[in-house]
């Protein structure tokens, strides 16, 4: 299986907790977002949809997270109505413990 197919196996809609329709729709949308990087360590959800209080009009965070030393991470800041829309940050751990423990994890490599 390649790493696309594992990651489009990997986005559980239905285990990420107080998930809207709209939002669930943008979770589908992640497998085409995602790159295709041989240094991803990780992809996680952070904000109202880690600590399930997201509503239907949430926007989706999603953090791809790369081995430290690149500069070539994104976030993806998926907004429900508006799958797709982007913006970058710089992000760079050393591990997982350090990025925090808000965080449900989508799927780690």
């Amino acid at each position: 299986m390649d790493r696309q197919s594992i990651m489009s196996a990997a986005v559980p809609a239905a285990g990420i907790r107080g998930m809207g329709g709209r939002a669930r729709a943008s979770v589908e949308a992640i497998q085409e977002a995602l790159p295709s990087n041989p240094d991803t360590v990780a992809a996680y959800v952070t904000g109202s949809h880690a600590h399930g209080t997201a509503t239907e009009r949430s926007d989706l965070d999603i953090y791809h997270i790369v081995r430290h030393g690149r500069w070539n991470q994104d976030h993806y800041d998926i907004i429900s109505g508006a799958v797709g829309d982007r913006m970058k940050v710089d992000v760079v751990v050393d591990s997982m413990e350090s990025f925090g423990k808000s965080v449900n994890m989508l799927r780690e490599f």
